[in-house]
């Protein structure tokens, strides 16, 4: 008898756990607005328009959860593309970015497409002011860092990259304690370091330290060390230049007596 109790008592404690994850991934789902599964349907078998149609329709009478109505909505930017209606998409795209996808992965997402479309419009000066959109208000995102690339690329196309370091130097000093921070410096220390004058280049060198003692576990670490030696041996500054490969061998040193410490 006392096994039986036992048995029904694991078999219900079971129970209860696997209700409760099912429970848990519905609610780490988004829930969908009625019209959205329609959509798909009219998505996958080529009829944009009727899709359009849904989706917009979806999102109009959307109730659920900010990432939810967000999802539609873009999905209704999406069916613009595919009816070949660019400007509507980069209309919807800025709405979903400014409303219900502010502050989510979707905003980010949202932008970063408006702006490409807007590029390839040939639209560049708002696609640029997009760009630094995505730099200030999702800075620690992947997307941040694929805006800043495309940013530098625009300057450089331009043969401005040297307005560029101010508003890069500028934009650290208000995002220095984001993850966007190294990469801010990164691009301004690049920069600087392609210039004849030395006291550019000790500047650049500068830059590269603050990646260097400012973010120790950023990617851009390794880099910093290895560009400000670069910059130390071109100037014949041979002993700074040595000093720098040290600190950053010290650090592989440090790594592997951790690692032998723990293999013995």
């Amino acid at each position: 008898m006392g096994f039986l109790q036992t048995t029904t008592r694991c078999r219900a404690a079971a129970s209860l756990l696997l209700w409760g994850a099912c429970a848990l991934v519905a609610c780490s789902a988004p829930a969908l607005p009625p019209g959205y599964r329609k959509g798909e349907q009219l998505e996958r078998e080529r009829r944009y328009g009727e899709a359009l149609k849904v989706y917009a329709e979806a999102a109009r009478t959307c109730r659920k959860k900010p990432d939810a109505c967000a999802t539609t909505e873009m999905r209704v930017a999406q069916m613009n593309l595919k009816l070949e209606r660019p400007r509507e998409a980069v209309k919807v795209y800025l709405n979903v970015a400014r409303g219900h996808g502010k502050g989510i992965r979707e905003g980010a997402r949202a932008l970063t497409r408006a702006a490409l479309i807007l590029a390839k419009l040939g639209d560049k000066d708002r696609a640029l002011r997009i760009w630094w959109e995505v730099v200030d208000t999702y800075p620690e995102t992947l997307a941040a860092d694929d805006a800043l690339g495309r940013i530098v690329q625009r300057y450089r196309d331009d043969k401005r990259l040297w307005d560029l370091v101010p508003i890069l130097r500028a934009r650290y000093r208000k995002l220095h304690r984001q993850d966007i921070g190294d990469n801010l410096l990164w691009e301004a220390a690049q920069i600087l370091e392609t210039s004849r004058d030395v006291a550019k280049q000790d500047l650049a060198v500068t830059l590269y330290q603050r990646i260097i003692d400012g973010y120790k576990s950023g990617g851009l670490r390794d880099n910093s060390w290895m560009a400000a030696a670069a910059i130390r041996r071109k100037q014949g500054r041979f002993l700074d230049a040595i000093a720098l490969y040290q600190a950053l061998l010290r650090t592989r040193e440090d790594a592997v007596a951790g690692a032998s410490y723990h293999s013995e």
